[in-house]
This record gives C-alpha cells, structure tokens and sequence, in this order.
C-alpha cells in the first residue's frame, strides 16, 4: 500500500456547529472536533435547535456537521429553514442510501448553500 501525505490544515479558528440527535454520534463528533483544536464547537439535537442557534445572532459557524434523519426534524427541513443563516459550509451525515444524501446535497445547493 501507498503511503498516504496530508498537508496540516490549521483548525485553531475553526468554529463548527453539530445537528445531531443520536447522543453518542454528538459527544464523538464533539470530541473529535476540540481534540482537533476547534476554537468553538456547539451541539443541537434536532434541526429546530439549530436554527435557534443560528437565529439568536453573534453565532456565525464555519461549518455544519448535520444528521439527515433525525426523530424530531429531519435535516431537509433544516436544510430548508437555514438558507441565508450564517453556517458556513454544511456537510450532511447519515447512514441513509446514497441516493437519498445526494438528493439531499442537491436541495441545499438549490436554496444556496455551500456544502461539502
């Protein structure tokens, strides 16, 4: 096997907000984040507490981590409500088939949304 190279990415700054309603994925997810050095990272467990966070002013993330499926509001609806709300680059998690987080990727770029 190849050895693999990365260029060290600085994430000193990086602020990061997780939409995540399994509570072990979340506290993983946090954990992985500050061990990394994120500057701020915040948790929501559903996408109406995430919009709460981002609707309250002063929070502005440089990237969102968000469950697609979720027992009390499902990331489309998340996805839907946060256009225009200041959450950086949105990454979408979940354990869905493909096509279903593809189409999901394509609604959120349709409301403008950078996702990645």
């Amino acid at each position: 096997m190849g050895k693999h190279s990365f260029a060290p990415w600085d994430q000193s700054g990086l602020r990061v907000l997780v939409v995540e309603d399994d509570p072990a994925q979340s506290a993983l997810l946090v954990a992985l984040l500050c061990h990394s050095g994120a500057a701020c990272v915040m948790q929501a467990s559903c996408g109406r507490d995430a919009l709460r966070i981002l609707q309250q002013g002063g929070a502005e993330f440089d990237l969102t981590l968000c469950d697609l499926y979720m027992e009390d509001g499902d990331g489309i609806e998340f996805i839907r409500c946060a256009a225009g709300l200041p959450l950086g680059r949105l990454v979408l998690m979940s354990a869905l088939d493909d096509d279903l987080v593809c189409a999901a990727a394509l609604i959120a770029h349709s409301y403008g949304l950078c996702w990645g």
